[in-house]
C-alpha cells in the first residue's frame, strides 16, 4: 500500500507545475519567480521519489519478516503447550480461516483442546432468557446457587462451570447422565439425579442443554469420562463489529473463564479492534483491560503465534495481568515475550 504522504506529495507537485504553466501562460515573469517555482518542484518531485523508495524499502522488510516467521512459526511454537489444555470458544461471525490457522499452530504447540464451542447471537436475545432462567434451575447443581444477578449472567457461569470441569466422577451422584452422555435434554425437562456438584458427565449433559435451546453450538464436547480442566481459553472474536448486548455477553464470559482460572485470550483482526469490535470493548473496560489479554492480528502469521505465545503464559500464571498484542491502536507490541525454545519430542518406538 502506497503511504498517504507519497499521495500528497504528487498531488503537490501537479498543481505547482499547473500554476507555474498558468501564471507564464498569462504573464511574463521574471526569472527569479520562474526558478524559484522550477525549484519548488522539482524539491516536490525529489520529497515524492525519496518517499515512494521508503515505501518500497519498507514493503519488502515487512515481507521478508513475514516470509521469516511463515518460515520459522513451527518451531517458535513446537511442544509449548505440552501438558496444557485450552477450551476454545468462538463469537458469532468469527473468521473461519483465522481460528482454523490459531488451531492448527495451537495442535502443534501440543496442547488439548478440551472443548469447543461456537456462542451464537440467541444467547444475548431477550427472547432467551426465560429458556436460560429454565436451563439454570434444572441444570445447576443441588443446593448450588449459580453467581450472577441476571438469568443470563447466571447461564453464563454455569455453562462455564461445565465447560471447565475437573471431576472424573461418573458413577452414582452423575445418574443416569452417564448412561446416555449423547442425549441432548431440553432446558425445560427435569433431568434426573441432579448431582450434589459439577461431574464430568454432567457438564455433557448440561452443555448439550445449552445446545438444545440454540444458544451455542458444539464443535468438540467435554470428555464425560476423561476430563482435563482447561489451563487457558482461546476465544475468537466476531469479524464485524458486534452489537454492545453480545461484546458485554462475551465480555462476562471471557471474565468468567479466567475466575474458574482458564486464562482468556480474545483474537481476532483489524475490524475487531476497530469501533464497536470486541477487542474494542475489552480495551475500554477498565476491569476486562486488565484481566483479558487480546491480539488484534490472528488473520496474520504473527498473530497466530502471539495467541500461542499468551496461551503458554496464561496456562502458567492464570492470575497474572493480560497483555495486549499486535498492530492496531495501543498494544503492547506484536508479541508477548518469547518462551524457551523446546526441541520436538522424540518419535515413539514401534
Amino acid at each position: 500500500m502506497i503511504d498517504f504522504r507519497y499521495h500528497v506529495v504528487s498531488i503537490i507537485a501537479v498543481f505547482l507545475a499547473l500554476t507555474v504553466g498558468l501564471v507564464l501562460g498569462a504573464s511574463f515573469l521574471p526569472k527569479a519567480q520562474v526558478d524559484f517555482l522550477n525549484g519548488q518542484i522539482t524539491s516536490a518531485n525529489n520529497a515524492k521519489n525519496r518517499l515512494e523508495t521508503k515505501q518500497f524499502s519498507l514493503s519488502a522488510d515487512n515481507q521478508h519478516m513475514q516470509d521469516y516467521i511463515d518460515g520459522t512459526k513451527d518451531n517458535l511454537v513446537n511442544n509449548q503447550l505440552f501438558n496444557d489444555a485450552v477450551v476454545v470458544v468462538r463469537a458469532a461471525g468469527y473468521d473461519p480461516g483465522a481460528v482454523n490457522s490459531v488451531l492448527a499452530l495451537t495442535k502443534q504447540a501440543a496442547a488439548t483442546i478440551t472443548a469447543d464451542i461456537t456462542v451464537n447471537p440467541t444467547f444475548a436475545d431477550p427472547s432467551s432468557v426465560a429458556s436460560l432462567q429454565d436451563l439454570v434451575a434444572n441444570y445447576a447443581p443441588l443446593g448450588q446457587k449459580v453467581p450472577g444477578g441476571d438469568p443470563v449472567a447466571q447461564a453464563i457461569n454455569l455453562l462455564v462451570e461445565a465447560l471447565t470441569v475437573q471431576s472424573a466422577a461418573t458413577g452414582a451422584a452423575a445418574g443416569s447422565a452417564s448412561a446416555s452422555p449423547a442425549a441432548s435434554p431440553s432446558a425445560s425437562a427435569t433431568p434426573n439425579a441432579v448431582p450434589a456438584a459439577m461431574t464430568a458427565a454432567w457438564a455433557v449433559r448440561t452443555v448439550q442443554a445449552f445446545k438444545s435451546i440454540g444458544v451455542i453450538s458444539v464443535t468438540v464436547m467435554p470428555s464425560a469420562t476423561n476430563p482435563v480442566k482447561p489451563t487457558a481459553a482461546f476465544m475468537a472474536a466476531p469479524l464485524d463489529p458486534a452489537p454492545d448486548p453480545q461484546n458485554s455477553l462475551y465480555l462476562s464470559l471471557a471474565q468468567a473463564l479466567r475466575a474458574a482460572g482458564a486464562g482468556p485470550v480474545i483474537g481476532g483482526s483489524a475490524p475487531a479492534a476497530g469501533a464497536g469490535g470486541l477487542i474494542t470493548a475489552v480495551l475500554k473496560d477498565a476491569a476486562a483491560t486488565k484481566t483479558v489479554s487480546t491480539v488484534d492480528d490472528t488473520d496474520s502469521t504473527i498473530g497466530q503465534v502471539a495467541v500461542v505465545f499468551v496461551l503458554y503464559g496464561e496456562s502458567r500464571n492464570a492470575a497474572a495481568p493480560a497483555g495486549h498484542y499486535g498492530t492496531t491502536g495501543t498494544t503492547d507490541g506484536p508479541l508477548p515475550k518469547l518462551p524457551k525454545l523446546l526441541p520436538a519430542p522424540s518419535p515413539s518406538a514401534s
